[in-house]
C-alpha cells in the first residue's frame, strides 16, 4: 500500500502544485471522486482491470454522472468533464489515450488503487456493509485481477473487517487430510498472506481464524511475522 499511497501523494503534490493555474473548478476531493468512479467503472468491462481501457464517451459518461450528482447542471458538467479529461492526461498524467477514442490509467497501479479506494469510500459512507465486503471477496478472489485490489481494500479497513475478509479467503482453501503433512499453498491462502500483509499489526488486529481449520491456521501462524 505504500508504494500506492506515495504514487497517490504525488498526484496530489501535482495538483496542489498546478491549482492556481487551473481551468476547472473543481478539488482535490473532487478529481480523486471522479478517479475512483472511473476506475470502479472500468473493472466492471469486457476486459475487466486487466484491459485498462474504455471508451471516450463511456469516460464521458462517468465524469459527466458524477459532476451532475455533485450538484452541477448537464451543461456545465459536461464542460467540467471535458476539462477534467484534459487535464488528467495533459497536465497530471493519470490518463493517456490507448487508440483513436480509448483513453485508460498510464499504469495499472492507479486503476487498482482508485478502484480499490471506490470500494473503501463507499464503505466508509455506509453505502455496503462488511457483509457485502465479505461477498465482494467471496466472488472475486478467483479472478486474477482482482487480487491485488482485494489487498489494498484489506488494508484500509478496520482491524475488525480485515480479519473477516482474511478469513473469508481462508475458509476457501481446501482442508489437507489427516497425515498428509503441511498442506500445499494454494491460491486462497497465497492472497490471505498477502492481504495479512497489509495489515499494520497482524497479530493482534484481526481475529486468527481457529486452530480446528488446520490449513487457515497453518496459513496465518506461518505468514505472521
Amino acid at each position: 500500500m505504500d508504494l500506492y499511497e506515495h504514487a497517490a501523494g504525488v498526484l496530489v503534490r501535482q495538483w496542489e502544485y498546478m491549482k492556481n493555474i487551473a481551468t476547472g473548478s473543481l478539488n482535490q476531493d473532487d478529481k480523486f471522486g471522479l478517479l475512483r468512479g472511473l476506475a470502479y467503472r472500468m473493472q466492471g468491462g469486457d476486459g475487466g482491470l486487466a484491459g485498462n481501457y474504455i471508451l471516450e464517451a463511456d469516460l464521458r459518461a462517468v465524469f459527466e454522472g458524477y459532476l451532475v450528482n455533485a450538484g452541477l447542471d448537464p451543461g456545465s458538467a459536461r464542460r467540467e468533464a471535458q476539462t477534467m479529461i484534459e487535464e488528467f492526461q495533459t497536465r497530471d498524467f493519470v490518463l493517456s489515450r490507448h487508440g483513436p477514442g480509448i483513453y485508460g490509467f498510464v499504469h495499472r497501479a492507479f486503476l487498482e488503487f482508485f478502484c480499490a479506494g471506490a470500494v473503501v469510500k463507499r464503505f466508509q459512507d455506509q453505502e455496503i456493509d462488511a457483509d457485502q465486503l465479505r461477498a465482494l471477496f467471496a466472488a472475486r478472489w478467483r479472478d486474477p485481477s482482482w487480487r491485488e485490489v482485494l489487498r489494498l481494500i484489506v488494508g484500509r479497513m478496520p482491524s475488525a473487517v480485515q480479519g473477516a475478509l482474511i478469513n473469508e479467503l481462508l475458509a476457501a482453501a481446501p482442508r489437507p487430510m489427516a497425515g498428509a503433512g503441511p498442506p500445499r499453498s494454494t491460491v486462497e491462502s497465497r492472497l490471505a498472506a498477502q492481504c495479512l500483509t497489509e495489515v499494520r499489526n497482524p497479530r493482534t488486529s484481526p481475529t486468527p481464524p481457529s486452530p480446528s481449520s488446520t490449513s487457515s491456521f497453518w496459513c496465518w501462524s506461518t505468514a505472521s511475522p
